[in-house]
């Protein structure tokens, strides 16, 4: 039995190799181009959780019968009646505010109350407020404003 340990160098006659691992170097090219995809991973990933979070909050509000849009919302600009600040098919992120608190040259997205445009929802400037019982804005579209 002796022996048998001697050969092997232990109980389970099993052999024992020596193994030496060495570091390798990463390249600096391979190091920078992993570190931008996994924070463009994180990006896609954030951007999918808001995303996700946004429609599940108008899901749950619709379902509690809730219709009024969200505190944030985002649209797309169809016509160029904003040329100058903001191009037709960019994307506007709205934020919901009182009309009490918008101020003359803020931008704002509405819904439209003139039945000629049957309710479409709109971008324009704030030109005036008058405060009179109640906050009525003056609206102008930058487009118009060039001539």
């Amino acid at each position: 039995m002796d022996s048998y340990l001697d050969i092997n160098n232990n109980y389970f006659g099993v052999r024992h190799y020596k193994v030496h691992i060495t570091k390798e170097k990463i390249k600096p090219l391979r190091f920078i181009t992993s570190v931008i995809s996994y924070a463009i991973f994180i990006w896609l990933l954030l951007v999918g959780l808001m995303l996700l979070a946004y429609v599940a909050d108008i899901k749950i509000r619709a379902a509690k019968g809730d219709t009024s849009p969200p505190i944030y919302n985002a649209y797309v600009v169809l016509t160029g009646s904003m040329v100058p600040e903001i191009m037709p098919k960019d994307v506007v992120v709205t934020k919901k505010r009182e009309a009490k608190d918008l101020e003359v040259g803020d931008i704002i997205t509405f819904l439209s109350s003139d039945p000629r445009l049957s309710n479409i929802i709109v971008t324009h400037r704030v030109k005036a407020k008058l405060d009179i019982f109640r906050v009525y804005l003056l609206l102008k579209v930058d487009l118009l404003s060039l001539f």
